[in-house]
């Protein structure tokens, strides 16, 4: 199945087998990478974009989105990605958010998902 992230232009063929477990989603192949990701592995496109992974960019930005609406109930209006490789730093964008929660949750995702990694404007 063909997995194109909100996050990049790579595009990704994973596997599964639903029989087993829906969960366990697994690299195929990598159909194309974006220019950000064009000096990685395909092992580390996956890594660095797979929504399942910790570390990875989209599960960046789905902790700290979902961290953000439970808290105070506020979505976020835009997000974005800078750099290049497997390290690119997330910027979030909210409207609703005090300057005392905007530091909350920058607090928050520093310790949660690391210093340097999420700004939040």
């Amino acid at each position: 199945m063909r997995y194109r992230p909100d996050t990049c232009g790579c595009v990704i063929i994973q596997q599964w087998d639903p029989a087993v477990d829906s969960s366990a989603i697994t690299l195929s192949s990598v159909e194309s990478k974006c220019a950000p990701h064009a000096g990685l592995s395909d092992a580390e496109v996956w890594d660095a974009v797979y929504a399942g992974s910790p570390t990875g960019e989209n599960g960046k930005k789905n902790k700290i989105r979902n961290r953000i609406f439970e808290q105070w109930g506020v979505e976020i209006v835009s997000f974005s990605f800078s750099g290049t490789g497997k390290d690119r730093v997330l910027t979030i964008v909210t409207s609703g958010l005090t300057a005392n929660q905007r530091t909350a949750a920058q607090t928050w995702a520093n310790t949660n998902i690391g210093v340097g990694k999420v700004v939040i404007s």
